[in-house]
């Protein structure tokens, strides 16, 4: 499976992915509110392996945060990268890494990308598309007086905007103003809170 999806912000661009597998990825990564961009098939990078020999690496993402980091990830199904040790020459190539180059190196298989958490990041992309500041304004009045956890189906009977107001509670999902409070899988039972709540992460 290949193909090509757009990255956020003002200045889109297409990003090219291999497999269903780094699409989830690519598609989680651009749904989190402190990514901002995402670079693909990065490299080769250059590095000594533990046996000493010149090796050379290509890898599938480069995610940049709004901190201004940059993260190289290796998007591999979980056997394939157990059997391969992907985790140790990971380790290896982040302790020779040039600073310029990245951070940080991960590792994202399926393992990390159940099912609701990729249908939450689909469905956050998909919102972030509408033009509805009306709604965002209603919900981000209602969102400014709670005081702790709510559902999405009180944030939209508060709003009176039925299905507009649930696409907004998504966006500010999104965007972080508000986080989810247990399982993942948005709808209108889901319980949220406002991201300042002390001890909120």
């Amino acid at each position: 499976m290949r193909g090509t999806t757009l990255t956020n912000g003002p200045i889109r661009r297409r990003v090219a992915f291999e497999s269903g597998l780094e699409l989830k990825a690519i598609e989680v990564f651009l749904a989190r509110p402190d990514v901002v961009d995402i670079e693909e098939q990065v490299g080769p990078i250059a590095f000594v392996d533990g046996l000493g020999r010149r090796c050379e690496r290509v890898f599938d993402l480069r995610v940049t945060l709004t901190d201004g980091s940059r993260i190289l990830v290796s998007v591999k199904p979980e056997d394939k990268a157990l059997g391969i040790d992907l985790d140790g020459e990971n380790r290896t190539i982040a302790a020779q890494i040039d600073p310029a180059i990245a951070d940080r190196i991960v590792r994202v298989s399926e393992r990390h990308l159940p099912r609701e958490v990729v249908r939450d990041a689909q469905l956050v992309r998909m919102v972030r598309r509408d033009r509805r500041p009306d709604v965002d304004r209603v919900l981000a009045g209602i969102v400014a007086s709670l005081q702790g956890e709510t559902t999405v189906g009180e944030l939209v009977r508060s709003s009176g905007l039925k299905g507009a107001a649930f696409r907004g509670v998504v966006r500010l999902v999104g965007c972080g103003t508000l986080r989810i409070v247990g399982p993942r899988g948005i709808d209108y039972a889901t319980r949220v809170e406002p991201s300042s709540v002390t001890g909120a992460t």
